[in-house]
């Protein structure tokens, strides 16, 4: 078997296995939008992080607090769409079977799981595409021997 095949093989395997992750953590999410249930919390840390070429993509971060029949939970280090205000209110959502699952409507607009799921679906395509034809290609005939 070509080099070739099985590399482009793996990788498309494992842009499959990643884009498959993601889009059931995004699953798990936009469930505990849609079946959970939602309190009030409270932005308690707001920050932003700059990277990407020339540093200029802006990643804005949360942790927030929010009380579940007098419990108090934390939802730490979540990505959000743009800046929040410390101290400002954040709707949350939570699973009631484990309060501690939660998700904020400021994470689910980003969607970035999506995103990213989409775009390793089509490299693990384009890969598999490229292993089929590596695994397929003809070899040329071998010259007849005088």
């Amino acid at each position: 078997m070509p080099a070739k095949a099985i590399l482009y093989g793996v990788a498309a395997v494992g842009c499959g296995v990643a884009a498959l992750v993601l889009y059931s953590m995004e699953g798990s999410r936009m469930a505990i939008r849609e079946k959970g249930a939602s309190v009030q919390g409270s932005v308690t840390k707001s920050w932003m992080t700059k990277g990407g070429r020339r540093n200029r993509t802006e990643k804005h971060w949360v942790d927030y607090t929010y009380t579940v029949n007098g419990a108090s939970l934390k939802g730490e280090e979540r990505r959000v769409t743009g800046p929040l205000g410390q101290g400002g209110p954040l709707q949350v959502w939570y699973d009631p079977q484990s309060p501690d699952r939660c998700v904020s409507d400021a994470e689910l607009r980003y969607g970035r799981d999506l995103q990213l799921t989409f775009i390793l679906g089509f490299v693990g395509f384009v890969a598999l595409i490229a292993a089929a034809r590596a695994f397929f290609k003809r070899k040329p005939p071998a010259p007849a021997a005088a």
